[in-house]
């Protein structure tokens, strides 16, 4: 369990690490109406990319470990499915490219990355891998591939390169690499070709229809924040939600690889009965507030450095408060980000129990409400307050989430994510807050070491390193 966990969050945080330091190295060279164009299909990506797995991975996982007699049907049965949606989101991203650009030869260049999506449909094999804990090849495949992107692009800048597409492109391989390279490690282990039962299809496909749902939806209202906008304000305010939406994204990535991880030990601790889940569950969630809610009392006090560090322009040596005059909407939205990460670390886990349930119906239900949270409240707060507006969005709708799927769980199981354990990441959080906020105008240079500091200290003080959650995978 521990060298899977490790495995799944080093990769994906290393592979956060390589993205965000894109996003900064594509804003800096192409400013805030490029980066808002390059962010646009960032975002058509990431959304079309969870249309084409469909929820096929977890469900996979989750028949393979109850049924490991029927593992290759299941895997086969996957890759069929996946090669369908595949066609269908490539047509669309052609059309969403098309739209944007106003012209076929405009779109060729966000086409051809959309074609990294071929990758998905091989990458059905990872479900053999995972079944087994084996994330070695999991957790190097977007570590390489995010890696030649960050590459790609420093390549571009210093060649001049001022259209955004040409960084698509680079992304797009990205996300070919990242799905390729599970396939190569377990197609010797794997049939992805063969007969494919259509009672197995047919059940995989009812399994899939509610998670898939969810998992587009979710990522949808995560997401639709830079499409909308884009669409009322123009490419500048999507580039500048780009310069601080990419920190959430970064920090989710533990809850997500980490509760992933933890998914095999999940489903066989649901098998056993409420006890055993909640339990495990309550642990996880203790674990990631350690990490959650002092990282919030350190945004509240020193967000402004923080963004100063990533956007000023340091070759003329600007000002932080000069710098904070023309950015103080990006410095109100951090906090507000900080504290709806808080909601998503306790909220993964919980619909990570759910899945193992079998409640998929259940979380399709929260995330179209979500959906429809999001768009209600971002429409309104995006036309009127514009990036902030976003913020406030994505808060309203993570605790609506995070709200809803604690009382399903309590009604699943007897119990949530909430207990005592809770208590000790709080106060420890609460210090660091002390701590920090009479340090307000600290000096940017100091921030980050200080930052650092107080969070590693925070994380050892709560508990919540090293990772033991007493679970076998």
């Amino acid at each position: 369990m521990l060298t899977g966990t490790g495995l799944q969050l080093v990769g994906r945080l290393g592979t956060a690490a390589f993205s965000a330091s894109a996003i900064v190295l594509i804003g800096r060279h192409l400013g805030d109406e490029g980066l808002g164009r390059f962010n646009y299909y960032f975002t058509t990506f990431l959304v079309v990319g969870a249309l084409v797995d469909f929820g096929s991975m977890a469900i996979a996982v989750r028949e393979a470990t109850r049924h490991p007699e029927r593992e290759p049907a299941i895997v086969r049965a996957a890759f069929r499915l996946r090669c369908a949606t595949v066609a269908l989101c490539l047509l669309a991203c052609a059309a969403v490219a098309w739209r944007k650009e106003g012209s076929l030869a405009g779109a060729a260049l966000p086409i051809v990355a959309s074609l990294h999506l071929l990758a998905v449909a091989p990458n059905a094999a990872a479900a053999w891998l995972q079944v087994r804990v084996r994330y070695a090849a999991i957790a190097v495949a977007p570590l390489l591939g995010f890696g030649l992107y960050l590459a790609a692009a420093a390549l571009l800048r210093d060649a001049g390169v001022l259209d955004p597409r040409c960084f698509v492109v680079a992304f797009g391989g990205a996300l070919l690499v990242q799905g390729l390279v599970p396939w190569l490690a377990a197609r010797r282990h794997v049939a992805l070709l063969g007969p494919v039962d259509r009672a197995q299809l047919a059940a995989l496909l009812r399994a899939m229809v509610p998670l898939g749902l969810s998992a587009l939806l979710s990522t949808l209202y995560f997401r639709i924040d830079a499409l909308l906008l884009d669409h009322f304000h123009g490419d500048r305010a999507c580039g500048r939600w780009a310069k601080v939406f990419p920190l959430l994204s970064f920090t989710i990535a533990l809850p997500t690889y980490f509760a992933g991880s933890l998914f095999p030990a999940l489903t066989r601790a649901a098998t056993r009965g409420p006890a055993p889940l909640v339990a495990l569950v309550q642990r996880a969630g203790a674990l990631l507030m350690g990490v959650a809610l002092p990282a919030l009392a350190l945004a509240g006090a020193w967000a402004g450095q923080v963004l100063w560090l990533l956007w000023a322009r340091h070759g003329e040596v600007e000002p932080l408060a000069e710098f904070l005059q023309v950015n103080g909407d990006l410095r109100r939205c951090l906090p507000l980000l900080a504290l709806a990460g808080v909601a998503i670390f306790l909220a993964i886990p919980q619909m990570h129990a759910l899945t193992a349930l079998g409640r998929q119906r259940v979380l399709f239900r929260v995330t179209a409400a979500a959906l429809l949270v999001k768009l209600l409240v971002g429409v309104v707060a995006i036309r009127a307050w514009g990036v902030l507006g976003a913020a406030v969005a994505t808060v309203a709708t993570e605790w609506f989430v995070t709200a809803w799927v604690s009382l399903e769980l309590r009604r699943a199981t007897g119990s949530s994510v909430a207990s005592r354990a809770l208590v000790r990441p709080l106060l420890v959080a609460l210090l660091v807050a002390g701590v920090a906020w009479p340090l307000r105008d600290l000096a940017p240079r100091f921030v980050v070491p200080a930052a650092l500091l107080l969070e590693a200290a925070a994380i050892g003080v709560a508990g919540s390193w090293p990772l033991r959650l007493g679970a076998d995978a």
